[in-house]
């Protein structure tokens, strides 16, 4: 008795932790839109893609454990920043290269979808605490670890990209001039996801987010997984 007791209060205990139904819906949504794509209608399930980002949002933000002043001023900096960057690409070609966004992502103004603003905060700053973990061992008040937590950023953030730009244009998220996806696009990515990096660092946001390298790591798989077999 007293261990189904122990045992049903570990399970009363798990039904009530964010976290774990943080975990089950980032799981959830992304599994079956995984096999939805590839076994159902492709398009069905990229336009639910604005509803997916708006949620793992929530969720991430639901998951972080100091929302200070200097977190808030990061985030919208950080999505002003993104948000501006794709600015200068749609419009100038500036920053990327030649680029289109389809319709599937929702609002847009001046050419980019507003969503596209907190899902470059949401990589940067997921790929930002990775490195911070990573890099725990060194000296984190020192100039080089805000460089190489800022180098650390920017290579998972760019490899992110790598794995996302395919499928995303195969789902029409956007599309690229003469359908091919530019070397300069990548090398975009690294410089302003580096300087984003080195503002969270300078506004000395926290770094615990434990929902933060689960949303980065189910999404590239997720992606990984649709390269390979869409």
């Amino acid at each position: 008795m007293i261990k189904k007791q122990s045992v049903y209060q570990h399970i009363f205990q798990l039904l009530k932790n964010r976290f774990f139904w943080s975990i089950f819906f980032l799981l959830l949504i992304h599994v079956s839109g995984a096999i939805g794509m590839v076994f159902y209608d492709k398009e069905i399930f990229a336009s639910m893609t604005p509803y997916n980002l708006i949620l793992m949002f929530v969720i991430l933000l639901g998951n972080e454990k100091n929302i200070s002043t200097n977190f808030i001023i990061s985030l919208i900096l950080g999505s002003v920043a993104g948000f501006f960057a794709e600015f200068l690409g749609i419009n100038y070609g500036i920053l990327f290269g030649e680029y289109t966004y389809g319709n599937i992502l929702g609002i847009k103004w001046f050419g980019v979808p507003l969503l596209i603003s907190l899902n470059w905060f949401s990589i940067v700053y997921c790929s930002f605490v990775a490195s911070g973990q990573l890099l725990k061992s060194a000296n984190k008040k020192s100039t080089s670890f805000f460089f190489l937590q800022a180098l650390c950023t920017a290579v998972l953030t760019t490899s992110f990209d790598w794995l996302m730009e395919p499928v995303a244009v195969q789902l029409k998220f956007w599309s690229w001039e003469n359908g091919d996806i530019p070397f300069f696009n990548y090398l975009c990515w690294f410089a302003v996801s580096f300087l984003m990096s080195l503002g969270f660092s300078s506004l000395k946001i926290s770094v615990v987010n434990p929902f933060s390298k689960w949303l980065l790591a189910v999404q590239a798989a997720f992606f990984l997984l649709l390269r390979i077999f869409l």
